[in-house]
């Protein structure tokens, strides 16, 4: 059965609410609007011997801003993908705790222009906060035609492009991979965790080091 672009925002919605926060009509600074929001939340503290001497903890987000359309051409595409970015990052507030977000773009059109979809897949954008301490944001970019059911995706953005593949592609059996958790299932979305990758161990170690001296004194203080 076909679906529009309409119907198929609306069966990704439903995927989304599992994990994300939903927010419709949201306004952006600049003038422009999105149907639709998606905010992704997690937060995960460390306790040095009790749970009331926090160690450290770190925060991920992911802001998901949709686009649905009949038609998308290369202007288009360029001016939404910059409208987008400059949403995210307003959305980013980096601190000592933040670990990560990612900025994604989610499209659903019937009809994608050839150069539409370079501009999509060659879109990249990476910014780490005060080297690396305060975090860093990736840009993740994914899109649908509705009308021959193709997909695409910048190179950072191949999680949000399975869980479209999940929702509307051809039922095929998936494999796990270490690094990536994958949910199969109809109606739900997929989530990366980019929990192993060296960028991110390169920040755990930055936050360790930082971090070293403060548990020093605090073990010292406690045997005193």
């Amino acid at each position: 059965m076909e679906r529009t672009p309409q119907e198929c925002f609306e069966k990704l919605l439903n995927a989304y609410s599992h994990n994300y926060d939903l927010t419709r009509d949201v306004e952006t600074e600049e003038g422009g609007s999105f149907p639709a929001m998606a905010h992704y939340f997690l937060r995960d503290e460390h306790y040095l011997v009790r749970r009331d001497k926090q160690f450290y903890a770190t925060e991920q987000h992911d802001y998901t801003y949709f686009h649905v359309a009949d038609h998308l051409d290369a202007a288009g595409a360029k001016a939404l993908t910059e409208r987008t970015l400059k949403a995210g990052l307003a959305a980013i507030h980096p601190h000592k705790e933040h670990m990560s977000s990612f900025v994604t773009l989610v499209v659903l059109a019937e009809t994608i222009d050839p150069e539409a979809k370079k501009v999509l897949k060659k879109t990249r954008f990476h910014k780490n906060y005060r080297l690396a301490l305060h975090g860093w944001m990736e840009y993740h970019i994914a899109a649908m035609e509705c009308s021959t059911r193709t997909f695409l995706s910048n190179p950072a953005g191949r999680g949000a492009r399975k869980t479209l593949e999940a929702n509307f592609g051809p039922k095929l059996p998936w494999r796990r991979s270490a690094s990536e958790t994958k949910i199969m299932k109809e109606g739900e979305c997929f989530h990366e965790r980019i929990s192993t990758s060296h960028h991110q161990r390169r920040c755990a170690a930055r936050r360790l080091c930082a971090l070293w001296p403060l548990a020093v004194q605090a073990v010292g203080r406690r045997r005193a």
